[in-house]
C-alpha cells in the first residue's frame, strides 16, 4: 500500500499521486526550484524604491532639473529629494511629477504605491486620476485648470506651491 503525500490533478485531468519514496516528487520539486530560482531577477525588478523608478523615469525622458520645474512646477529641492532613498513624497507631490511628466496611469499607480499611495475611489481621487488619463498629452497648467473648475474641496492643484 502506497500512501500518497502529495497529490496533484493536472489541467488535463490526470491525477499524479507522488509516494514518499516516490523518486517523481523529488524531480518535481527540484523543477519547481529551478524555475524559482530563474525567475529571482523578474521578482527583484518588482522591489525597486520609489526613488530608483523616479530615476529611471528620468533617464528614460532625459529630465534635467530645469525641464522638471518647467514640466511639474515642483521646485528644485524636490527634484532633489526625489532621489533620496528615504524620502517619502506627499499624494499630490506624486501626482503633480506624474501629471508633469505625461506618465500614464499604470506608472501614476505604480508610483503611487511604491510612495504608499494609492487612489481611493474618492471624489477628489477621481479628480486626479482624471487629470492623469484624460489629459495625456496635456501640460500641468491644463490640467490645474481642470482640477481647478471642479471645485472640489480639499483639491489641490499640482505643483510646488500647493504640494507638501
Amino acid at each position: 500500500m502506497n500512501l500518497s503525500i502529495f497529490r496533484y490533478t493536472m489541467p488535463s485531468g490526470k491525477t499524479l499521486d507522488y509516494g514518499k519514496d516516490n523518486m517523481d516528487v523529488y524531480t518535481f520539486a527540484r523543477k519547481l526550484s529551478e524555475n524559482y530560482m530563474a525567475k529571482a531577477s523578474e521578482r527583484e525588478k518588482l522591489r525597486v524604491s520609489f526613488s530608483d523608478r523616479v530615476l529611471q523615469i528620468f533617464e528614460a525622458k532625459e529630465i534635467c532639473v530645469q525641464t522638471f520645474q518647467e514640466l511639474t512646477l515642483l521646485s528644485r529641492n524636490i527634484f532633489y529629494l526625489l532621489r533620496k532613498q528615504d524620502y517619502r513624497p506627499s499624494f499630490e507631490t506624486v501626482i503633480a511629477l506624474c501629471a508633469g511628466l505625461d506618465l500614464d496611469i499604470i506608472i501614476t499607480a505604480e508610483l503611487l504605491g511604491k510612495a504608499g499611495y494609492a487612489f481611493d475611489g474618492s471624489e477628489k481621487h477621481n479628480a486626479y486620476e482624471a487629470a492623469i488619463t484624460q489629459f495625456r498629452g496635456y501640460p500641468i497648467h491644463v490640467r490645474n485648470e481642470f482640477l481647478r473648475e471642479l471645485k472640489i474641496a480639499g483639491i489641490k492643484l499640482l505643483g510646488e506651491k500647493d504640494s507638501e
